[in-house]
């Protein structure tokens, strides 16, 4: 099972701090994909271009960006990007 910690607004989106995500996820690619059906309709998916994606306090473009693999002992911090004008 790997655990992930929701920052921002996709906190409230998956209505919990810390997400248990389990189900055969072996990398950054699945976790995001399983991650993304939990969010409401009318949001966007999970993704490198709307997201921080830290693997153990590694963003994942430092690493093997959406093929970083992951377990249970990785920490996995999602924090939303926010832009504005």
């Amino acid at each position: 099972m790997v655990k992930v910690k929701a920052l921002g607004h996709l906190r409230s989106a998956l209505k919990v701090a810390q997400v248990d995500v389990d189900g055969g996820v072996s990398d950054i690619r699945g976790l995001l994909n399983k991650l993304s059906t939990q969010l409401p309709a009318d949001e966007q998916p999970i993704t490198s271009e709307n997201t921080l994606v830290l693997v153990n306090g590694v963003e994942i473009s430092a690493l093997s960006e959406y093929d970083t693999p992951v377990t249970a002992e990785d920490e996995i911090v999602l924090i939303p990007v926010v832009h504005g004008g």
